[in-house]
């Protein structure tokens, strides 16, 4: 009788221990993934202010270029298409990077490139009749944004996924033709932003970074975004009322924060978001897996052991 008590008293110590052990490592890992969300946030914000750096830089070669064209019409004497490119094969500094000035108004919203067609060496002109970015272009002109660019596209030159950086000119279609107002697009590729980025692959290895409009619709592109919307994608892959859904809207368009989302694979992610620095109604999204995020929440078996 005395010993079953002392062992039942015994056994009740031994689970409190237990007891105690468990809870202090689940709230060590819960205080853990939080810093680690935080951490998170600001890596995301880090991110922003590095792409911030980067568009504003390409830009400012853009504008450098519509500046030097424009000189010559305001003087009188308006380059002619063939001559701002010209100038513009001089003034790059990277054979990645093309001009394209461009007359949106014409029926093929044709112009001409720096660079041949990888289909015809001999072929320079441009024609984006196929590419639908100009209602994003002109919603950007109209905005008092210090960077004008366009959502990711198809560059027609050479098929590569690119962004366009651009300012309007003034030039001549042709050698003594009429004077006219083209678009000076700075065509870069897009992988030049993501080689930004490649610092991320050391500390958070899948991550995603995506670039947003304010309607949801992408600029950049994640991988795992499988519609071509991530307010469609959201409401997709994630039980929502219409309630909760505009809350998820207004959240990403009201600043700077986290939230948890499921993928398409059913899985919990954490996304970080952030208004984009030099784009008033652009946002940045960062998206990584919850379980690549989080710490683990097994049991410290050392001290369980002891």
């Amino acid at each position: 009788m005395k010993r079953g008590l002392t062992i039942t008293i015994n056994l009740l110590i031994m689970g409190f221990i237990l007891f105690i052990i468990i809870r202090y490592a689940n709230t060590k890992a819960e205080e853990s993934n939080k810093n680690e969300i935080i951490a998170f946030e600001k890596m995301t914000v880090t991110t922003n202010q590095i792409i911030a750096n980067y568009l504003e830089d390409e830009q400012h070669l853009c504008d450098i270029w519509a500046d030097y064209i424009n000189s010559f019409a305001e003087e009188g004497s308006a380059m002619t298409v063939s001559e701002a490119i010209t100038f513009i094969r001089k003034a790059k500094t990277s054979q990645e990077t093309e001009g394209h000035p461009i007359f949106p108004d014409s029926p093929e919203r044709e112009g001409v490139s720096t660079t041949a067609k990888v289909s015809d060496p001999n072929d320079y002109t441009v024609s984006y009749k196929n590419i639908n970015i100009f209602d994003n272009i002109e919603n950007e002109a109209g905005s008092n944004d210090a960077v004008k660019l366009s959502r990711a596209y198809t560059n027609p030159m050479n098929g590569v996924q690119s962004i366009a950086f651009f300012h309007y000119v003034t030039i001549l279609d042709k050698e003594g033709g009429d004077q006219k107002n083209a678009l000076m697009m700075r065509v870069v590729p897009l992988s030049s932003l993501e080689q930004k980025l490649v610092f991320l692959k050391g500390e958070y290895e899948n991550v995603e970074i995506s670039i947003v409009d304010k309607e949801g619709n992408y600029v950049v592109h994640g991988k795992s975004f499988k519609n071509s919307n991530f307010f469609e994608y959201y409401k997709s892959y994630n039980v929502a009322s219409a309630e909760e859904y505009g809350h998820v809207i207004e959240e990403i368009a009201g600043g700077t924060g986290t939230m948890t989302i499921r993928n398409f694979k059913g899985e919990e992610c954490i996304l970080s978001y952030t208004p984009l620095q030099t784009m008033t109604t652009w946002f940045l999204l960062a998206y990584i897996p919850k379980n690549d995020l989080m710490a683990s929440r097994s049991i410290d078996w050392l001290l369980l052991g002891l």
